[in-house]
């Protein structure tokens, strides 16, 4: 068998002392340690213990000390990233609620008076006073404001959303004959209405004021406004 050189050896020897080497290069090792002393030196200086520097102990804690600082500075970073994004996404999901509400669900802009027509303005016989409303642009309209004015003006204000949305035309409140109650409205009112307009003060279609005549409801009308 061809004798192994000691450089050989010594390169395997940690392996040996590891006890992670082959059979036979343990059995080729054993071999050649029994007639080496300088391999059985490098073999002795591997179990040898090497001391360790006080200072040494000293930077390794403060190395470990310093890596637990930072690794509890990313975990609260990281927590600190999370809650913050959870409070950015809600409050941009809070916004886009509140401009959609705003925008599409809040009546809140009343109907310019182009896109409003007054017509068969009449009396009811029990003092009701009947008229009929067209919104021009078939937009929904779900509200009707009602203001009372210091001076007897009394206005009856449709109101819509910002961005306005086509309806059916059974779906639009306030479309078709209406009547105001004026003998009723009186005494529910703490002030005396002088006027009925229909729409913003602004430009508000006159409907009736005090001392005006109006033409008699039909029959017809009079059926179809009746109260039972």
């Amino acid at each position: 068998m061809t004798k192994i050189t000691c450089d050989i050896v010594q390169d395997v020897l940690p392996l040996y002392y590891d006890e992670v080497c082959s059979q036979d290069t343990k059995n080729l090792v054993e071999t050649h340690l029994q007639s080496c002393k300088a391999c059985q030196i490098e073999l002795k200086n591997l179990s040898v213990n090497v001391p360790v520097q006080p200072s040494e102990l000293k930077q390794n804690a403060q190395d470990k000390k310093m890596m637990l600082s930072l690794a509890n500075s990313w975990n609260t970073f990281r927590k600190k990233s999370f809650f913050k994004g959870v409070g950015i996404a809600s409050l941009v999901a809070l916004l886009l609620y509140g401009g959609y509400f705003g925008l599409y669900e809040w009546d809140i802009k009343p109907v310019k008076q182009d896109n409003i027509a007054i017509t068969e303005i009449a009396q009811l016989a029990d003092g009701r006073i009947a008229y009929h409303v067209d919104y021009l642009d078939n937009l929904d309209v779900y509200r009707v404001k009602y203001e009372l004015h210091e001076d007897g003006n009394f206005y009856m204000i449709p109101l819509r959303t910002i961005i306005g949305k086509s309806s059916l035309p059974h779906f639009v409140v306030g479309e078709g004959y209406q009547d105001f109650n004026l003998p009723s409205r009186q005494i529910d009112r703490d002030g005396k209405i002088q006027a009925l307009y229909y729409g913003s003060p602004e430009n508000a279609q006159l409907i009736w004021k005090e001392g005006m005549e109006l033409p008699k409801a039909s029959e017809e009308l009079e059926k179809q406004l009746k109260i039972n």
